[in-house]
């Protein structure tokens, strides 16, 4: 009959640890023996490569730095340094206003990246080939307005119901036509919004070799 050595208590045979304190009641050679095997086995996990997907450090770095090549002076005005892409633009300018610029192709919301990004290069680029479209854009809708008019005028005359006209339907065709051609400009809408998205210095086919901003 065995009894624990800390308290006292009556074990069974088989028993490893006291159930009233707890203690372990193996021989201390046995006990020693166990906790060096453990010490072994956690020496060894420590010492296998890891061969799982381990986050690279180096890219994260470098992305990190690219995006701090830039300050901001007391005016607003940005100033960009690093590497340069094929473009001659700075990477960094880049990565900083890709996404800011998408407003250059907006109409007048072109105003935005324009004083948000002062001293951006690739943001003055794109911003000028919003303007042009813009301008583009609104004289052609005068533009159309005008012919449609002048339309009206030659083929109805002064009637109320001009509608009513055996002469509506080549009205209605020319004009059909003209609002078809306006869906050019938002063609040239997506194409300038995907070229900044994707850090691209093209220009809009036609209209974007006009320079208004330097």
């Amino acid at each position: 009959m065995a009894f624990c050595r800390k308290c006292g208590n009556q074990l069974s045979d088989d028993a490893k640890f006291c159930p009233a304190c707890g203690q372990n009641v193996q021989p201390a050679e046995q006990v020693k023996a166990n906790d060096t095997q453990q010490n072994v086995n956690q020496q060894n996990y420590a010492q296998q490569p890891n061969t799982g997907a381990q986050p690279n450090y180096n890219q994260q770095s470098n992305n990190q730095q690219t995006n701090q090549n830039f300050t901001k002076n007391p005016d607003g005005t940005y100033v960009f340094t690093g590497p340069v892409n094929e473009d001659g633009m700075y990477v960094s300018d880049v990565e900083k206003n890709k996404y800011l610029n998408i407003f250059s192709y907006l109409g007048i919301l072109f105003l935005i990246p324009l004083f948000m990004a002062k001293g951006s290069k690739y943001t003055r680029f794109h911003v000028n080939q919003g303007i042009i479209l813009t301008i583009c854009s609104v004289a052609y809708t005068v533009a159309q307005n005008i012919i449609l008019a002048i339309l009206r005028a030659c083929l109805f005359g002064s009637t109320y119901y001009w509608e009513f006209s055996p002469m509506f339907g080549i009205y209605s065709v020319i004009s059909t036509i003209l609002g078809l051609a306006s869906l050019v400009f938002v063609a040239l809408t997506i194409y300038g919004i995907y070229n900044t998205c994707t850090g691209k210095v093209k220009e809009l086919p036609v209209i974007g070799k006009f320079r208004i901003l330097k």
